[in-house]
C-alpha cells in the first residue's frame, strides 16, 4: 500500500542512494506517516513507539537525516500519489488500517519534518 514511501523515496532522493537505502528511506517513511497520523489523534504514541521498536529490531533507521523540510516537500510533489498539486500519503486510522489521503494539516507535516 506504499506505507511510508512518499517520505521514503523524498529521504532517498535528497540524501542520494548510496547513502540511504530504499529499505532505509521507507523504515524512516513509516516512522513519520505513524508520527503524523498520531499528530492527527488516529495513534496513539504507544502504537508509533511499537513501530519504532520494530523496526529497531530489524536494525533499520528510524530518524530523520538532516534535510531541509522544503527540499523534502518539493521532491514529494514529485510522487506519482500527487494529486490536484496536494501530497497523498498513506496514513494510519488505526494499527493494521492504512488509506491513502491528501487530508492532513499541512501545518502538521511541516511541523513534523522540521520546518515551520
Amino acid at each position: 500500500m506504499n506505507y511510508g514511501h512518499s517520505f521514503g523515496h523524498a529521504i532517498e532522493t535528497l540524501t542520494g542512494y548510496d547513502h540511504c537505502s530504499h529499505g532505509d528511506g521507507v523504515a524512516i517513511g513509516m516512522v513519520l506517516a505513524t508520527k503524523l497520523s498520531e499528530l492527527m489523534g488516529m495513534v496513539s504514541g504507544d502504537d508509533t513507539s511499537r513501530i519504532i521498536k520494530l523496526l529497531e529490531a530489524g536494525s533499520l533507521p528510524v530518524s530523520l537525516p538532516d534535510l531541509d523540510s522544503d527540499q523534502i516537500i518539493n521532491v514529494m510533489l514529485k510522487d506519482k500519489k500527487v494529486k490536484d498539486r496536494k501530497i497523498q500519503l498513506v496514513l494510519l486510522k488505526k494499527m493494521g488500517e492504512a488509506y491513502l489521503t491528501s487530508d492532513y494539516p499541512e501545518k502538521k507535516l511541516n511541523q513534523l519534518l522540521g520546518g515551520k
